[in-house]
């Protein structure tokens, strides 16, 4: 019976494709728009000031306190519909779907169809994916990003088109998340550290392309605030408190947020601020990790067999580009946002979602081949 099936889906196999994943997207869709209709009434929090920010914009880099292209997104929204919370969610929603889409087809392209039908099957079960779809932050836009960036740095052949595309692509993440300027440079570094002719051309090109699209936000934000980060200073003199007390304050005065990110990262000097790192790293594996698959802990399982699955076939530094996602906000997530021992909210490690999708995808594939030649079940 299932040799008979596979030669079926090996004669009409395009077709069949087409059809399978289609019906997965759209699938994916209507689950979104369930959980949009579940969540719908929960008030949004920051995002509720996207659109005052959108219409107070007159260039695209003037956002204020927010990174101008999830901005840019509102204001485009909010030429197609009327509401501002309907603009704001509709992007997350179309984000999270973009970003289903570009895990599960990445996971297809690179290991086959049982990675892709894996990584979807994971993605439907992954609660906190669905509910961060209707909330509007700019964190699900930023995970778009990321995802495809992985789908990249897995990619093994590599055209004239790898570096500019990698370079608009990160340049982008960042523009949504200013802390993605790290994780994307680490990403180009790690992507193109490989013994072939002349790298460095490519990386730099890379490198160039990403920081030079965004430098003008942080020229915009010296010359308004007096620092290149001056956008940032409200949230690390907001996380300088927690840290400091563990209690939420309210607004901080103007004098702790003069040197808010000195508080934050160095108020105990370096070898601190490295101790706090490293315990933010392993908590973001160790605890955030579990949470975010919380209640599909065997799409968790089957992601860490992907994980030496794919170190086994010699991309041992994927597992730095996870790291990497973490470092930006290291510092953060041993801290307390709101009750002692509530941690940072999930959102922050969002973006470990679709890679860790993935992953699952190339851990299922490998199971499945793995009975199917060992009980001989596919000829």
């Amino acid at each position: 019976m299932i040799n008979f099936f596979n030669r079926q889906f090996q004669k009409y196999r395009l077709e069949t494709e087409i059809i399978f994943w289609t019906g997965c997207a759209l699938g994916y869709l209507c689950l979104l728009g369930h959980r949009l209709s579940l969540f719908a009434s929960v008030a949004l929090s920051d995002p509720a000031g996207y659109p005052g920010l959108a219409r107070a914009s007159h260039f695209f880099f003037d956002s204020a306190s927010r990174e101008p292209f999830q901005i840019f997104l509102v204001k485009i929204a909010l030429k197609l519909v009327s509401n501002d919370e309907t603009a704001v969610r509709l992007i997350s929603l179309f984000f999270t779907e973009a970003a289903f889409v570009t895990a599960v087809m990445g996971a297809r392209f690179l290991w086959g169809f049982w990675a892709g039908a894996g990584a979807a099957l994971a993605l439907a079960s992954n609660r906190v994916a669905g509910f961060y779809s209707t909330t509007g932050y700019n964190m699900v836009t930023y995970s778009f990003f990321i995802v495809l960036l992985a789908v990249f740095f897995l990619q093994e052949r590599r055209g004239r088109w790898a570096a500019p595309l990698m370079g608009l692509v990160s340049a982008l993440a960042s523009l949504t998340r200013l802390e993605g300027l790290a994780t994307t440079t680490l990403g180009q570094v790690l992507y193109f550290w490989k013994p072939r002719p002349r790298p460095w051309r490519a990386a730099c090109l890379a490198l160039c392309l990403s920081w030079g699209l965004t430098a003008p936000y942080l020229i915009v934000q010296k010359i308004r605030t007096g620092q290149f980060l001056g956008s940032h200073k409200p949230h690390a003199a907001f996380w300088a408190v927690r840290e400091k007390s563990g209690q939420d304050h309210g607004a901080d005065p103007p004098s702790s947020q003069a040197n808010a990110w000195k508080n934050l990262f160095l108020r105990r000097g370096p070898a601190d601020a490295f101790l706090q790192a490293a315990q933010g790293m392993a908590l973001g594996f160790a605890w955030y990790l579990p949470r975010l698959w919380q209640g599909a802990e065997w799409a968790l399982a089957l992601a860490l067999l992907g994980l030496v699955v794919l170190w086994r076939r010699g991309h041992k530094s994927f597992a730095l580009l996870l790291a990497a996602i973490i470092a930006p906000v290291a510092f953060i997530l041993p801290l307390d946002q709101v009750t002692p021992g509530s941690g940072a909210e999930l959102r922050f490690t969002l973006p470990l979602i679709w890679p860790t999708a993935m992953l699952t995808g190339l851990g299922f594939s490998w199971t499945i081949r793995t009975l199917a030649e060992r009980f001989n079940m596919i000829r």
